[in-house]
């Protein structure tokens, strides 16, 4: 008893002293007509062109606040006019044209079609040294793969400022979702005028901008502030003053600054709110675009063996972990696709931990070792994240039950060392969350596409799967289209260099006197037109 009430008193002060530093942190007086939100870390660029971090989720909920492309997405998800005033498609739908309306930069400079030109075409060019993270939401675009794998000039590929107000982009297929594609952070503009001169201006605190904010203070893995900009063209529908960004990686500290009512946000989209908390708090149950899964590293020993992947997969009990892990606020998956997203609910496998050890045995057989000679393998994951302890800790017990053997680690890493890891390709077993920016399956399935992305940690690739992907942009009778889509997911999850989990549901809860905010059925939420209302 005695040792239960010291753990408890260290629990307290623990608590008690974050929340201490937290407030010391916070220079700035309160202001009445500003949104209090958080991050887990803090963001490693504001502008995708000028990014090489292993991880942009977190920078990308900030440059939606801070820029605008061509189109951004209303609340039911459907791309609308931004920057754009106007779009043409062309009969055959490979060539796009968008007519810019009169926006500015926050430093009155115009923002223009050359803007775009030149982020877009930085983003992809091999010789920038910037290629964005997901090269692949450009291969729509005529000549852009090409120019990215070094075949051809930056010249020759399909994007094209006509005039300072026109931009035409040419298609290599028709793209049914290319309108949503240019909502994302990857094509954002950038200040051609200021980001020629400075290749770091995207990291700077006075960073230019043209979306409904700008950046007024970002300390260092402390805070970001941003104020309303009345430059930005559409400011009549802001209703912020600004947005305080703070950066608290433990949840438990923002959970207890939420319930003192010192942050309006709580969960998701940002990170994952304690699955013990009371049912009450949340004020969603909606199914989520993400996937919880393991990713693995198949170049490396004895990962390199399809059927111990498999056999890895087939052993986790997956209702156990979305039953006592997660408290039923996930669905079981056999896809890396989330649920929401997947185009047939047929499962690709089942869990079966009796076929488990047969596969894991003959794997023994054909390695030429013993389960004693078996080498020790780490699942790593992220130490700041409370659930992934639980979730690394259920699947851990599974496979030592399942195979009889202890050889399995548990290794927690801190948010950028962790994601550092994964793209040096330092691991073995990683445990992680999948999405992505537009809400079709091609694009996860693309990120297992060419072993050389920056988004495959797996060092998979296969060219079977490759000509299914291919072949998937290259129709354009839909149904057709599906079925290429679920031989190729099929085909992934046999080879299985992930392992899918669970499938994820929306749980936040937010200041119920904040209203207008879009949350997407992506991994994204939308505070451009949030208010406060009594």
């Amino acid at each position: 008893m005695g040792k239960k009430i010291t753990f408890l008193s260290l629990t307290i002060f623990a608590l008690f002293l974050s929340l201490l530093i937290y407030s010391q942190k916070q220079s700035k007086p309160p202001k009445k007509n500003v949104l209090k939100i958080s991050l887990p870390s803090d963001v490693s660029t504001l502008h995708m062109a000028f990014n090489r971090s292993a991880s942009i989720i977190n920078s990308s909920h900030v440059m939606n606040l801070l820029f605008e492309g061509l189109m951004r997405k209303d609340k039911n998800d459907v791309p609308r006019e931004a920057v754009a005033e106007r779009v043409e498609i062309s009969n055959d739908g490979k060539q796009i044209t968008f007519y810019l309306r009169e926006t500015k930069w926050s430093d009155g400079a115009p923002v223009t079609a050359h803007d775009f030109e030149y982020a877009w075409k930085r983003g992809i060019d091999p010789h920038s040294k910037n290629l964005i993270p997901s090269p692949y939401y450009y291969y729509p675009i005529k000549n852009a793969k090409r120019c990215i794998d070094g075949e051809v000039s930056i010249d020759l590929v399909g994007i094209k400022a006509i005039d300072h107000k026109t931009l035409r982009v040419d298609l290599e297929y028709p793209s049914p979702y290319f309108l949503e594609i240019v909502s994302t952070p990857m094509f954002f503009p950038a200040p051609k005028h200021i980001a020629k001169e400075n290749p770091r201006w995207a990291l700077g605190p006075k960073i230019v901008c043209n979306g409904p904010f700008t950046l007024e203070t970002w300390r260092q893995n402390q805070d970001l502030f941003l104020s309303k900009n009345h430059a930005y063209w559409d400011a009549n529908h802001v209703y912020l003053d600004g947005v305080d960004v703070a950066i608290i990686p433990d949840s438990r500290t923002a959970l207890s600054l939420f319930i003192k009512k010192e942050l309006d946000w709580l969960g998701s989209p940002f990170y994952g709110i304690s699955y013990d908390i009371s049912y009450d708090l949340i004020d969603d149950w909606t199914e989520d675009a993400i996937t919880v899964c393991i990713l693995m590293n198949t170049q490396k020993y004895p990962l390199n063996h399809k059927k111990l992947r498999q056999a890895l997969s087939y052993a986790i009990d997956r209702e156990a972990i979305t039953d006592n892990v997660f408290h039923f606020s996930a669905t079981p998956s056999s896809s890396i696709l989330p649920i929401p997203m997947r185009v047939t609910k047929k499962s690709c496998f089942q869990s079966d931990p009796i076929l488990a050890k047969t596969l894991f045995l003959e794997v023994l057989e054909e390695l030429g070792t013993s389960l004693k000679e078996f080498p020790e393998i780490e699942l790593n994951y992220l130490a700041d994240i409370e659930i992934a302890s639980r979730i690394a800790q259920a699947v851990q017990d599974q496979w030592r039950k399942v195979f009889g053997i202890n050889k399995f680690s548990l290794v927690p890493y801190e948010y950028n060392t962790y994601f550092d890891l994964l793209t040096r390709g330092d691991y073995a077993l990683g445990l992680t969350n999948w999405t992505s920016f537009v809400f079709d399956p091609i694009f996860i399935l693309n990120d297992f596409k060419y072993q050389s992305l920056p988004m495959n940690k797996t060092n998979w690739e296969h060219p079977h799967y490759q000509t299914l992907l291919d072949q998937s942009d290259l129709t354009l009778e839909k149904p057709i289209r599906q079925a290429l889509l679920i031989k190729a997911e099929a085909f992934l999850m046999d080879e299985m260099p992930v392992i899918p989990i669970c499938s994820l549901k929306k749980r936040f809860a937010k200041n119920p006197k904040l209203h207008g905010e879009v949350l997407s059925k992506l991994q994204f939420v939308d505070f451009k037109s949030a208010y406060f209302r009594e």
